[in-house]
């Protein structure tokens, strides 16, 4: 099985300030699935990160 990878999925992975932080820490703790990661996504997050001080 597979799954699909957004940005606020990995923004949050990222923030450990984010609310949803400890459950995706904890879904790719426990996950067996194949993770797709869209390029447009790293080109979104890589402009988020940039955007907010302190990543």
């Amino acid at each position: 099985m597979m799954a699909l990878v957004d940005t606020g999925f990995l923004y949050a992975l990222f923030d450990a300030a984010d609310r949803r932080h400890q459950a995706v820490v904890a879904t790719l703790d426990n996950t067996t699935m194949q993770l797709l990661l869209p390029d447009i996504v790293i080109v979104e997050l890589s402009h988020l990160l940039k955007m907010r001080p302190g990543h």
